[in-house]
This record gives structure tokens, sequence and C-alpha cells, in this order.
């Protein structure tokens, strides 16, 4: 990833550089996916977690949804210079059975929810999938702000 990307998914977030857990989005219309990417040198990735089953924790998952409907607020007209503060999430279900493996490939998706328009609260639709297989999803909902963490 070059830096200058880096760069762009790092002022489209609230977070610091070290605290976003996906690549550089792909944007299909309101459409936006990217892949999950977590720090390798972390202990839960490295096994701590079920040291005799080693399992991706379910609250990256969530965190990438929340990042990419983060990044999905800019598809929105009007919204390209906006942030989105998490606020929520609604209906979030995993469908793994059973974990996930921590070097699992995980493609993370959000899309604008069609009941949107909340005033400066928006609602996305978000779901992860590994192998093409829907492994969680949840509805999100942020709030739009100009970059403060305090609007």
């Amino acid at each position: 990833m070059t830096e200058a990307l880096e760069a762009d998914i790092v002022s489209r977030l609230p977070h610091g550089p070290h605290a976003y857990f996906v690549s550089v989005p792909e944007v299909d219309g309101h459409l936006v996916s990217a892949k999950m990417r977590l720090d390798p040198s972390l202990a839960v990735v490295q096994g701590d977690h079920f040291p005799d089953r080693p399992t991706l924790m379910g609250i990256f998952i969530v965190e990438a949804m929340n990042q990419v409907a983060g990044l999905a607020l800019a598809t929105l007209p009007g919204m390209e210079d906006k942030k989105g503060l998490w606020r929520g999430n609604d209906r979030l279900r995993f469908t793994t059975g059973g974990g996930l493996d921590p070097d699992a490939e995980v493609m993370v998706f959000a899309e604008p929810s069609p009941e949107n328009d909340r005033g400066n609260l928006r609602w996305f639709l978000a779901w992860a999938e590994v192998a093409g297989r829907r492994v969680a999803r949840a509805f999100v909902l942020l709030s739009v702000t100009d970059g403060g963490l305090n609007e």
C-alpha cells in the first residue's frame, strides 16, 4: 500500500493511523469494499485468543465493518469531506459457527441503508465475507461530522 493511499484512508476516518483495520477501499457506486487487515504482531493475531484453537476475535470484524461504513459515507451526495463517528450497531449477526482462523482473508463491505435520512445520523448495511461466504452482518449507525470528535 502506498503512503498516499494509506493517508487517504486515515484522512477519511476519525482514527489515528495505527487504529484502522481495512486496506485501500474499492468503490462501486455507493458500495464500498476493503480487505480487513490487522497488525500481524498483535498477540491476538499470533494465537493468544484461544491458544489451543486460535480464533479471529469478532470485535475486529465489527470494527472493520464500522470503518468501511465510515468510508461509504463519502459516497453520499454532500458527504465527500465529512467523517462518520460510530454511534451503534443493530441486528449484528455472526454466521461462522465456530470462529475464523486469525489468518483468514476477510473482505468487508458497506453501503448506505435505504432508510438513511435522519438528520446528521446515517445508517449503513455492512457485512464481512471469507471466500465469498458471509460471516457477519450488521447495520451501522454513524453521526456525520466535519471531522472533530466532539461535534
